[in-house]
């Protein structure tokens, strides 16, 4: 029963129709744009969106460990996660799909594979981690798809759950660039030792850049660590992405003229996933947590307004219940359909009714069931297309040339 219901609701009648069968020969590829997103506001209109099926709350890996140190109920919670919560996030999910589609998007969803334990020459791990959050592992600038080498041993192969959905693209998109980050072999000189047991002086090592990843042993970031504005993007240096991975970033888009822009977050002490901590929603317009206004000085600098978030409701590191991975600062997790329109999580009214009165329409989202999974709206899809060019919204830069 189970198996048929996630098969009806994974595949439709109406997404069966959207596969493309693979090509014949050259002559028979198609040739239609596909992939094209140049930042997180342009009118939106495809996206893949992730599954709760089979997800499990990863295990005590040491990257895991410094994202989740201050959450107690999922340090000691590792395993396959509760099949009526997987049911009702499920829920939320097919939901929220069903809310693009009726906003004229197209929704495409990765593959279910299956959550076994798996070991590498250097490591092993119980459960993979799910798939929940594509922006994870996947970001898109402009024509060009970019795998993440995350440090999490937990999603060391987390991508090939997406692995048919790009295929299809590849075949129909010819401009379409498709670049995977090197492949991270997560031995263990890549990370901090016993870097979880020093979670008293984790604000010192937060001032000093002290995280669990070295910086020099190999490229590792997330893909959520990037947020993308046109010609610049701003990289998160923290837990996931190390200075080698930012420089990977960095030459990777610079030969196609791209900005990378390294920003460090001293008072977040688990930094990792920077659209938890700024979110753009238009042109000149950033929403940024209270904590980190000073550290998005480049931004104020070239004519944006820098706009406090509103204090969440945080129920996530109060409810006992909770086996998620993020604290109340996910509330800033929105994702603009367009420069004047955000989905916005249903139980977040604080943000929706901030967002309200910054112009936008809010598009309520029913989740909470989803956040514990591991992100939120903007975490839990990745836009492959959005409807606008590649465009420069920071001028001292362009003087600098």
């Amino acid at each position: 029963m189970l198996r048929a219901a996630i098969k009806k609701r994974l595949f439709p009648p109406s997404a069966i129709k959207k596969l493309v069968p693979p090509p014949r020969s050259l002559s028979s590829v198609a040739t239609e744009k596909v992939v094209c997103s140049w930042n997180e506001w342009d009118p939106l209109e495809e996206v893949i969106l992730g599954l709760a099926d089979g997800s499990a709350v990863p295990p005590l890996h040491p990257a895991e460990q410094a994202k989740i140190f201050h959450l107690p109920n999922t340090l000691a919670a590792s395993g396959p996660r509760e099949v009526a919560k997987i049911e009702a996030a499920a829920a939320e999910l097919d939901n929220f799909g069903a809310i693009l589609e009726a906003h004229g998007v197209t929704v495409r969803r990765p593959r279910v594979e299956p959550n076994v334990g798996f070991t590498t020459p250097h490591f092993r791990t119980e459960t993979a981690n799910g798939w929940s959050c594509p922006r994870d592992v996947i970001t898109v600038v402009g024509s060009e798809v970019i795998e993440a080498p995350t440090p999490w041993r937990s999603r060391n192969f987390e991508i090939t759950a997406y692995r048919d959905v790009l295929m299809e693209y590849f075949i129909r998109d010819p401009d379409m660039l498709w670049t995977s980050a090197p492949f991270p072999a997560l031995r263990d000189e890549l990370f901090r030792d016993a870097y979880a047991e020093t979670a008293a002086t984790r604000a010192e090592q937060m001032a000093k850049r002290e995280f669990v990843t070295k910086d020099w042993v190999e490229p590792t970031f997330d893909a959520a660590d990037i947020i993308r504005c046109g010609r610049d993007v701003f990289v998160l240096h923290g837990h996931t992405c190390n200075l080698a991975g930012f420089k990977w970033i960095e030459r990777t888009l610079g030969r196609r003229g791209i900005r990378a822009h390294l920003l460090h977050m001293p008072s977040v002490l688990n930094p990792s996933h920077i659209d938890a901590s700024i979110m753009p929603l238009k042109p000149g317009l950033l929403l940024a947590a209270p904590n980190v206004v000073e550290d998005v000085g480049i931004f104020k600098d070239n004519g944006w307004e820098v706009v406090p978030c509103v204090e969440p409701t945080d129920w996530y590191t109060t409810d006992p219940a909770y086996k998620g991975k993020s604290g109340k600062w996910i509330a800033m997790n929105v994702l603009p359909l367009g420069p004047d329109t955000v989905a916005v999580m249903e139980h977040d009214e604080p943000m929706a009714k901030q967002l309200q009165s910054l112009g936008q329409k809010v598009v309520r989202v029913p989740f909470r069931n989803v956040v514990e999974f591991g992100g939120a709206l903007h975490c839990c899809t990745m836009d492959i297309r959005r409807k606008g060019e590649c465009e420069s919204y920071f001028p001292l830069l362009d003087e600098q040339l």
